[in-house]
This record gives structure tokens, sequence and C-alpha cells, in this order.
């Protein structure tokens, strides 16, 4: 299971900078499956309310707090701690799931990304910017950015739809990466150096290889699961998620577990 972020800012910032916080718009668990031969994403949304982790100007860690999940990566340093922190914040949302490994990108780097796996085609989901519902577009380094950060301020489920648009472009670029990796798991290294410049991660380079040799021969999930719950305006008209817990739940068996016949 790896934490996959996709983080409100261009460009990273060097690590130590508790000055600019950024927050983690996109939160999605990748969850690979070597009995079933499956690859599944979880996505969480960012304004789920959970347990986040406070720090001090030093970066300990001084106690908890209840916020939107999308703060724990605010009060780190953009980097790894920002990654840990978030980390935390999802395993306790999953009732301590343990997490492997985690990796965030920033907007700069996920136009990169899409670069590199030759552009993603989507059908627009709503009107907006230079977007028409119901037409095919192709996603490249210049829009790719204006389709994924939109969102409706005006209401609680704003950020819902915004989800749905992400959910898009995210399959679009699983899917191109795995061809790529099918062909040869090594070109796992050369997309990683082009978008390296604004990516976080705890992964070496043969731990890289490693999973993508293994991901080749999975099959990836043709859509991407949602943590279900009730987007409601708290204080200040600031959007609240509430996850369902029993949804939730059952999410966790259905991934996680095997029934015991019987």
């Amino acid at each position: 299971t790896i934490l996959l972020m996709g983080v409100d800012g261009r460009e990273k910032n060097d690590a130590g900078d508790f000055n600019d916080p950024n927050q983690a718009d996109v939160d999605v668990l990748l969850v690979l499956d070597p009995m079933e031969k499956k690859i599944s994403m979880i996505s969480v949304s960012r304004d789920t309310m959970c347990q986040i982790d406070i720090v001090d100007a030093a970066g300990t860690i001084t106690g908890t707090a209840k916020g939107q999940l999308e703060l724990s990566y605010a009060y780190g340093d953009g980097a790894d701690l920002s990654c840990q922190l978030t980390k935390n914040a999802v395993s306790r949302v999953f009732y301590g799931l343990p997490i492997s490994a985690y990796g965030s990108i920033y907007m700069d780097g996920i136009a990169d990304l899409v670069d590199e796996v030759g552009g993603v085609t989507v059908t627009a989901l709503e009107t907006f910017d230079s977007f028409t519902q119901g037409q095919t577009v192709t996603l490249n380094r210049s829009n790719t950015e204006s389709y994924v950060r939109y969102r409706d301020h005006s209401t609680a489920e704003g950020n819902n739809q915004r989800m749905e648009r992400q959910k898009q472009v995210l399959l679009g670029m699983a899917k191109g990466l795995l061809s790529k990796v099918r062909r040869s798991p090594a070109s796992i290294l050369n997309i990683y150096r082009a978008v390296q410049r604004n990516v976080t991660t705890d992964l070496n380079t043969a731990s890289m290889v490693y999973l993508a040799r293994i991901a080749a021969g999975m099959q990836l999930n043709d859509d991407v699961i949602k943590v279900q719950g009730e987007s409601v305006l708290g204080t200040g008209e600031h959007a609240e998620f509430n996850v369902d817990e029993t949804a939730l739940y059952e999410l966790i068996l259905s991934v996680f577990y095997e029934p015991i016949d019987g």
C-alpha cells in the first residue's frame, strides 16, 4: 500500500521550509495485491475530518487535533515530514492500516508526468474555463492543472466534483504508466527522472523497478474506489467531509481481507 499525494503548489521548495505551507489536494492509496494480481486505487477526500499531527517549529510532533486531511501536509516541511504527517493521518482514517511507502508530486511534476505518458484523454464532466461538458479533450502540460484544480466554492460538493475529474486523470496516467512498464519495467527510472525535481518519496530506485516489475503483471481496476461520506459547510464556510464509517469498514474488508469459508 503506497500513499500518493498531489500537492497544490507549483514547485517543491527545499526541505525544511515551514514558511510556505502547501496542502495535499489529492490523497490516493495505491494497493498492489500480488495474490489476486490486481491494482486498486482508493481516493480519500482532502476535506476528510480526521486526527492530524501537530508539530512545533522544529518539526517535532507535539500532539494531534481534529482537522481536514489536507492540512496535515501543510504542518510539515513540504517534503518528507509533510508526507509522513499525511501518511499518519490517512492510516488513522483506515483504522491503523500500515502504509508501506509514500510519494508526493507538485503541479509542475504532474504536468511532466502527463507529457511522459503521451497525454491523457478525458470526456469533460463540467463546463468551465476552456472545457465543455461532454467534450472529449486530450490533456497535456498546458491544460491539465486547470482541469484537476478547478473547484466550485459555492457548494460543499465542489471538491467531490473535482475528485471525479481527478479520478479520470489518475486512471489515464496509471494506464499510460502501466503500458510503459509492461514493455520495460526499467522505464520507470526514466519517468522518475523526468519528474524527480517535484517529487518526494521514500522509495529508492531499486524498489521502484521491483514494484514496476510486479505491477506489470497485474490488472488495473478500471475505477478509483472512493471513500464514502457526507460533505457539509463547516466553520468559516469551509467544506468538511465526514466519513461513512460503515461503508469504510466494508471497503477495507473487500480490499484488504479474504473471507474465511465456513
